[in-house]
């Protein structure tokens, strides 16, 4: 990383209950002002990832390998995905294979939109909107939503883009959330919080109980009249959706001989692994991520935020320097 210069990158958010993030823009080297000079990164990198992933899709071509390598050396959900895709793999014999794949000709659109978007001296959120339509395309294509869907395959390399931008979003909504809980007049009841996992899957608990329910019923339903047994699927299937969809996603037979504490453990890590070791798990948290931009965050992930207060339209300027973290992992290793 000692071959990426300082930069700076710029955010532009618009008024909302929570302040809406519309322009990027990133600049590095000499083309920044050299009057200031970069301060430490955030305790959780927040700052410093967004800026170092928004290199990678705006910077400078020649260091665009040199911020791959940042964002696959100190982004900790590259380490969470690389976790749950090799527990996946590991696992494969508990889980339905009936792959379903997206091709390169099919990313074309998106490629198209991350240009459509670069608009030279900033980056315009907005026409990210886009994407959100595709994945819906991409969904119904196949007939079969997004949640806990594991045969889904983006078959072009290209998918490590648009992991990226998840997490640029990811890290960006934490900087915003930062500057929002500092508004607040009551930390300890007002602030909100920004998680890797309850983000995304507020419920992740209760689908594993859910899960375990209609797992017990697929257990016992041949013991029962069939008529009860058809109104019990029935009223399962309306109230209990998600954990009945987990279920189904896996192999019964498989699934039938684990004991009752060792599946409840497997239900609730597996939750984990689809949403960070699958193509359809990144696509669901882009979607989720581009939601709440078009939406308002508050909206989508915090349903909690007091709409009482507006925060105003902002603008925050952050300037990094990569080879701190260079200094930092040497400090550490002596």
């Amino acid at each position: 990383m000692g071959k990426i210069q300082p930069f700076e990158f710029e955010i532009s958010a618009k008024s909302d209950v929570i302040a809406i993030p519309q322009k990027l823009s990133f600049r590095s080297g000499t083309m920044f002002s050299q009057n200031r000079e970069p301060s430490l990164p955030l305790k959780y990198f927040s700052d410093i990832l967004t800026g170092g992933i928004l290199g990678y899709f705006c910077g400078p071509k020649t260091e665009k390998s040199e911020f791959l390598t940042f964002i696959e050396q100190w982004d900790p959900h590259i380490e969470m995905h690389n976790r749950s895709y090799y527990r996946l793999n590991q696992m494969s014999a508990l889980i339905k294979a009936r792959p379903q794949c997206i091709h390169s000709d099919q990313l074309n659109r998106v490629y198209d939109t991350l240009i459509e978007s670069d608009k030279g001296e900033y980056w315009d959120l907005e026409k990210l909107f886009d994407l959100i339509d595709w994945i819906d395309h991409i969904e119904g294509q196949f007939q079969s939503p997004l949640l806990f869907n594991f045969q889904l395959v983006v078959d072009d390399p290209r998918i490590k883009d648009l992991h990226y931008l998840t997490l640029l979003l990811f890290h960006l909504r934490s900087l915003v959330i930062l500057d929002y809980n500092q508004s607040v007049e009551d930390l300890a009841f007002e602030s909100i919080r920004v998680d890797s996992v309850s983000d995304y899957l507020p419920k992740l608990e209760s689908v594993t109980q859910d899960g375990m329910v209609f797992w017990h019923f697929q257990r016992m339903h041949s013991q029962m009249p069939t008529l009860v047994a058809q109104k019990m699927r029935e009223q399962i299937s309306k109230y209990i959706s998600m954990g009945v969809t987990l279920i189904e996603s896996l192999k019964s037979a498989q699934i039938q001989n684990l004991s009752e504490q060792d599946l409840f453990n497997y239900l609730n890590l597996i939750q984990i692994d689809w949403l960070y070791g699958t193509h359809s798990g990144i696509l669901f948290r882009l979607r989720e991520e581009l939601e709440a931009l078009r939406q308002g965050y508050h909206k989508v992930f915090y349903l909690e935020a007091s709409p009482n207060l507006i925060q105003k339209a902002n603008y925050w300027k952050f300037y990094c320097d990569l080879n701190w973290l260079d200094r930092t992992k040497l400090s550490r290793a002596v």
